[in-house]
C-alpha cells in the first residue's frame, strides 16, 4: 500500500479532532462495540478486565480477544474523559481506535458510516484526493476500491 495514501488517511483523521470533542463528542467512543486484544483490553481495564466483565462492560469474543461493550446510556469507554481519549498519544492504544473512522485493507479503503463526521462529509476534500490516488467510489457510499483491483 501505498505511503503517500496512508499519510493522507492520517492527516484526514486528524482534520476532525475538533469536531469529534466539540461537535460529535466522541459519539463512537459512548456508543457501540470495539473488538480488542487481550493486550488491548488490559490497557482499557486498566489490568481489570475479570472486573469488567463481572459489570458486564465487556465480555470473551469468539473471534478470540474481548468485545468492549458501550451500548446502554451510561457506558462509555473507560479511557473517555470530558470527551476526550486518555490514552489517544500512546503508541500501545487499540487498532481499531487509531483507525477510526477510515479502515484501509488491502486496496479497499472504508469510511465508517457510524461516524458523525462521515455523516456530515467532513471527509469530502479527503474523498476527492483519494480519487485523484487511482481510487474508485464504489457503489456502496463511502468506499473506495483501488483501480485495476
Amino acid at each position: 500500500m501505498s505511503s503517500d495514501v496512508e499519510r493522507l488517511l492520517s492527516k484526514a483523521r486528524r482534520s476532525i479532532s475538533k469536531y469529534c470533542v466539540e461537535e460529535c463528542q466522541a459519539y463512537c467512543c459512548r456508543k457501540g462495540r470495539l473488538l480488542l486484544t487481550i493486550k488491548e483490553a488490559e490497557l482499557i481495564t486498566s489490568k481489570k478486565i475479570g472486573m469488567a466483565e463481572t459489570q458486564g462492560m465487556i465480555i470473551k469474543s469468539k473471534l478470540g480477544g474481548y468485545n468492549l461493550l458501550f451500548e446502554n446510556n451510561n457506558d462509555n469507554c473507560p479511557k473517555l474523559q470530558n470527551n476526550k481519549c486518555l490514552i489517544h498519544n500512546r503508541k500501545d492504544r487499540p487498532q481499531t481506535c487509531k483507525d477510526f473512522p477510515i479502515y484501509l485493507k488491502n486496496d479497499v479503503i472504508m469510511f465508517s458510516s457510524k461516524c458523525a463526521a462521515v455523516q456530515a462529509n467532513q471527509f469530502f476534500p479527503y474523498m476527492r484526493k483519494i480519487i485523484s490516488k487511482g481510487y474508485l467510489q464504489t457503489n456502496v457510499n463511502n468506499i473506495f476500491k483501488k483501480k485495476n483491483s
